[in-house]
């Protein structure tokens, strides 16, 4: 790799003070901190980057939820007008 310090420093930067949900910079922040020799350090970006994709796959996940929730509950009504609505069979319009 070539500069490990000047990666660290613009990682930190990125992450600290530009973007602190931006989990893949976590990630790789910690990587290089592995890297360096830093494990402590690693270990928490680590830990930084899970609470934010925890947070990240809650958030989506709920969202996934209430549309699916739309959709059957839109199914259900349609269902259950179409049987509401049935005709017996042989009638005319």
């Amino acid at each position: 790799m070539g500069n490990e310090t000047a990666a660290i420093g613009d990682l930190e930067m990125l992450v600290e003070r530009v973007d602190p949900e931006f989990s893949n910079g976590w990630y790789r922040l910690a990587n290089l901190y592995q890297h360096a020799g830093r494990p402590a350090d690693a270990a928490k970006a680590l830990a930084k980057f899970h609470a934010i994709k925890t947070a990240q796959t809650d958030s989506e996940t709920e969202y996934l939820r209430k549309l699916f929730f739309q959709n059957w509950v839109r199914r259900m009504a349609i269902k259950n007008n179409a049987f509401s609505g049935s005709r017996k069979p042989g009638s005319a319009r």
